[in-house]
């Protein structure tokens, strides 16, 4: 979701169709659920429940335990703007269920509406990106690509570079010595 991308596709490949991956999507959504999570946590300085459920939050709904399930229902029953902006986070999560382009579309305005009479302020700072790259996120539908195998092997590199340098610094051994070769 870089404007310049999209400007060098469309000038150097008319015919393509530019398709925006669901993970670059998801992270402004769950970028705005954390910024409903911390304007409700205390001062800096006093980590409490709500700094301990962040991870909790953005956990997909599937993936919880029962154990989570539970914990989340406590945390949200104690903070009702941030009840509802995890289930306008699940919603989303959800939207990229739908069967079709014209379901998508359809469920994404209802989504937007909800968000405008109701959402949290940082839900509403969506409205705008969602109307800017509106065409490209629901290419979705049409072509469900998404870069995420890639985006994992970029990080597979980037750990082994990181773990390279500090090994060269000697702060971490690459290979754990047995006593007969330290002797």
């Amino acid at each position: 979701m870089h404007e310049p991308f999209r400007q060098a596709v469309e000038m150097c490949l008319p015919q393509a169709k530019v398709v925006v991956d669901k993970f670059h999507v998801l992270i402004h959504v769950h970028q705005a659920l954390d910024q409903v999570r911390t304007s409700l946590q205390p001062a800096k300085g006093r980590r409490g429940e709500l700094f301990h459920a962040r991870y909790l939050l953005l956990r997909a709904l599937e993936r919880l335990t029962p154990q989570g399930y539970a914990r989340l229902m406590e945390v949200l029953g104690q903070y009702p703007v941030l009840a509802r902006a995890w289930r306008l986070k699940e919603a989303f999560r959800a939207w990229y269920g739908c069967g079709s382009r014209a379901e998508a579309e359809a469920r994404l305005a209802r989504w937007e509406d909800a968000v405008r009479e109701d959402g949290p302020e940082p839900f509403k700072g969506l409205l705008p990106m969602l109307r800017i790259w509106h065409n490209e996120i629901l290419n979705y539908f049409d072509h469900r690509y998404t870069n995420g195998f890639l985006e994992g092997k970029n990080n597979r590199i980037k750990v082994i570079k990181r773990v390279a340098y500090l090994s060269s610094f000697g702060r971490i051994a690459m290979w754990p010595t047995s006593d007969r070769e330290s002797s």
